[in-house]
């Protein structure tokens, strides 16, 4: 038996484990943060299911934002990206 501390603890923050994979705090905490700037809108991945949707899109290195799992999406497919999240079961915060 192996002592793997990454399992017992909050994918998040590293706390302990409440609720699946996160602490209670965490739990609480949406995937995805949308923010509509007008024509750009920017999308953050803040769980880690967020951040494994984030790394199945074809993103152009040119989108990405400094933090990871961050980017910035024209306005145009912003909409059905947001839907896109939505229906995948994720929790978004605008």
């Amino acid at each position: 038996m192996t002592d793997d501390l990454s399992e017992s603890r909050c994918c998040v923050c590293d706390g302990e484990l409440s609720h699946g994979e996160y602490c209670a705090t965490c739990a609480k905490l949406p995937d995805f943060s949308v923010t509509d700037h007008g024509t750009v809108w920017t999308f953050e991945a803040i769980s880690h299911a967020g951040h494994s949707f984030v790394a199945e899109l074809d993103l152009e290195p040119w989108q990405l934002l400094e933090k990871p799992g961050s980017f910035a999406v024209d306005h145009r497919p912003a909409r059905a990206l947001r839907e896109a999240i939505a229906s995948a079961g994720l929790i978004i915060e605008d």
